[in-house]
C-alpha cells in the first residue's frame, strides 16, 4: 500500500513539471533598465497652506507624503525651516515609499517643510510645502467666552471648536473684519454649545451684522428651549430675530424668564446698502437693551433675570430649532466677528468693542 502512494505522488508531481512547462510562465527576473527619471515627490499633509489652530503655543504635526522613483529610491530627507527633522532610507517597495509620522515642535508663526527624494543615482526631487502655525487667541475683553472670526471657517477660537453646521450653511464673500463673514441658506443655520454662556444670568452678544431683507423675516441668534417650542412658548432663553419689509427691517428681542416672556422692540435698520451695523444685544439681571452702533435702540425691564432651563445651544442666523414658528426661519443676512460674553457690557464697553473691530 505505502509502495502504492508513494507512485501515485510521483505522479502528481511529475504531471506538475509538465504542466509549468507548457502554458505556464516561469519567474524569471528583469532587469531594472536605466535610470531616467528623478523621483516624484507627493506632500499629502501638511498641504499648501494649511492653517494649524490650538489652544498652546506649541504643537504636533502628521506629516504625510507619498515618494516614487523609475528605478530605486535612496533616500527621503524632510526639513522644517530648514533643520533636518527626519530621513528615511528603508522602503519595503524599493521603488515606492509612502512616509508618515508626527513632528512634535512646531510653534507659532509660519513654516517651510521641505522634502527632498534621491534615487540611487544621485537625481533628487525637493517638494516645498507652506503651512502656519496660529498664534492662540486670548479673550480681548472682560467676560468674553466665545468668539466667531467667520474668516473662512466655522471655528471659535476660546476653544478651537467647529460649531456643528445644520445643513449648508454658507460664507458672505465679504467681511467687515478679517477675510470673510458667514450668511445662512435656506434650511440651514450654526449650532454651538452653550454653556460658557449659561453659566451667568447676565450676557452680551456683539458682531457686525449688513442686512439682507430677503426672507422679510428671520432669526439672528436663539438659544431657547425645544421642548417648549412645540406649543409656541417663550418662557426661557432669548430670540433675537428681525421682521419687516425691503426698504426697513426692525431687530427685536424677546427673553423668557420662567414664568413669562419680555419683548423689547429693538431698533429699524434701512434696507438702503447703508452696509453694516454694530449690534449688541444686552441682557442684564433687570433690563434687556438692544444697540446699534454703540447707541441704544431701546431697554425692557425684566422682573426676573433670564431663566436658562432646557437652554443648552446657540442658533446662528436661524430661530431654528427653538424659534422656527411665525417663519423666523434662515437669515441670509451677512454676520462677522461674532463674540459672546457671560456679564452685561456698559455701553462704553460695547464702543471699545466696536471702535477696536
Amino acid at each position: 500500500m505505502k509502495t502504492t502512494y508513494t507512485y501515485l505522488y510521483s505522479c502528481l508531481f511529475t504531471l506538475a513539471l509538465v504542466s509549468c512547462n507548457n502554458g505556464l510562465d516561469s519567474i524569471k527576473s528583469v532587469a531594472p533598465g536605466e535610470d531616467t527619471s528623478a523621483p516624484v515627490v507627493s506632500v499629502i499633509y501638511p498641504s499648501e497652506g494649511t492653517l494649524l489652530r490650538v489652544t498652546d503655543d506649541v504643537t504636533d504635526i502628521d506629516i504625510n507624503c507619498d515618494v516614487t522613483d523609475d528605478i530605486e529610491l535612496k533616500n527621503v530627507l524632510f526639513t522644517l525651516d530648514n533643520q533636518s527633522i527626519n530621513e528615511v532610507s528603508d522602503f519595503t517597495d524599493y521603488r515606492h515609499g509612502v512616509i508618515k509620522f508626527n513632528y512634535a515642535n512646531v510653534t507659532n508663526g509660519d513654516h517651510t517643510l521641505a522634502v527632498v527624494a534621491q534615487d540611487l543615482t544621485g537625481k533628487e526631487t525637493t517638494s516645498i510645502v507652506h503651512f502656519t502655525k496660529a498664534e492662540p487667541y486670548k479673550a480681548a475683553y472682560d467676560g468674553e467666552v466665545m468668539y466667531f472670526p467667520f474668516d473662512g471657517d466655522y471655528t471659535e477660537l476660546l476653544s478651537i471648536t467647529d460649531a456643528t453646521a445644520v445643513g449648508t450653511p454658507s460664507f458672505g464673500g465679504e467681511a467687515k473684519v478679517g477675510l470673510n463673514s458667514y450668511s445662512s441658506t435656506e434650511g440651514s443655520y450654526l449650532s454651538f454649545p452653550a454653556d460658557a454662556i449659561t453659566a451667568n444670568n447676565t450676557c452680551t452678544f456683539t458682531f457686525w451684522y449688513n442686512v439682507n431683507a430677503v426672507p422679510d423675516r428671520a432669526g439672528i441668534l436663539v438659544l431657547g428651549d425645544e421642548v417648549e417650542a412645540a406649543n409656541e412658548q417663550r418662557m426661557h432663553g432669548f430670540r433675537l430675530f428681525r421682521e419687516g419689509s425691503n426698504t426697513e427691517q426692525r431687530i427685536k428681542a424677546n427673553v423668557g424668564i420662567g414664568t413669562t416672556d419680555v419683548w423689547c422692540d429693538g431698533f429699524v435698520i434701512p434696507v438702503d446698502g447703508s452696509g453694516w451695523k454694530f449690534i449688541a444685544l444686552v441682557i442684564d439681571t433687570d433690563k434687556i437693551s438692544l444697540y446699534c452702533d454703540g447707541e441704544l435702540g431701546l431697554s425692557s425691564d425684566l422682573s426676573a433675570p433670564v431663566d436658562w432651563t432646557n437652554c443648552t445651544a446657540l442658533s446662528i442666523l436661524n430661530g431654528s430649532p427653538s424659534f422656527a414658528y411665525w417663519s423666523h426661519k434662515y437669515d441670509g443676512s451677512m454676520m462677522d466677528d461674532l463674540r459672546g460674553y457671560n456679564k452685561a457690557l456698559t455701553q462704553e464697553e460695547i464702543k471699545t468693542v466696536m471702535a477696536a473691530n
